[in-house]
């Protein structure tokens, strides 16, 4: 009984460790790989281009980004009480919900999107409170993203 609870909570831990740690690196491995090909550079040069709009109207709106940022609050509830219940109720002896059973997959999956829709959450936050620097950066990136792969197939416009 011990060693299936210290299993869970060493697999809980890795788990928000792991999220977090793939919410930080996602950007520069997508930066990396849109430096593989013009057309990968082409989708990224869009979603940063896209990024940038959405942080830009929604510092203009503050309507709108608090809207936004409720709706991100609501979700980490949610998943974080499905989480909850899952881990409670994954706790009895049942065999569809026994110890190790599907539901707490189901919570740890929950758990990961909680952090995850939290991370998120923060992450256009700063983008909407530092957008200067945001975009400045971001603008750095898209340029040298244009600049990484040959344009001799084609090229990215503004």
């Amino acid at each position: 009984m011990g060693g299936i609870v210290i299993n869970w909570v060493v697999t809980i831990v890795l788990g928000v460790v792991l999220s977090i740690v793939a919410n930080l690196c996602t950007p520069s491995v997508k930066n990396f790989f849109a430096k593989t090909s013009r057309s990968r550079a082409d989708g990224r040069v869009r979603q940063l281009k896209d990024e940038l709009l959405v942080a830009e109207l929604l510092g203009q709106d503050l309507t709108r980004y608090t809207l936004q940022l409720m709706m991100d609050i609501v979700f980490m509830v949610l998943f974080t009480l499905i989480a909850l219940t899952s881990f409670v109720f994954g706790s009895t002896d049942s065999s569809a919900l026994g110890r190790g059973g599907w539901l707490y997959f189901v919570g740890l999956f929950a758990l990961i999107r909680a952090i995850s829709t939290g991370l998120t959450a923060i992450t256009q936050t700063r983008h909407v409170l530092y957008f200067d620097i945001y975009a400045k950066k971001t603008r750095a990136t898209i340029e040298k993203l244009k600049r990484s792969v040959p344009s001799d197939s084609s090229v990215v416009k503004d």
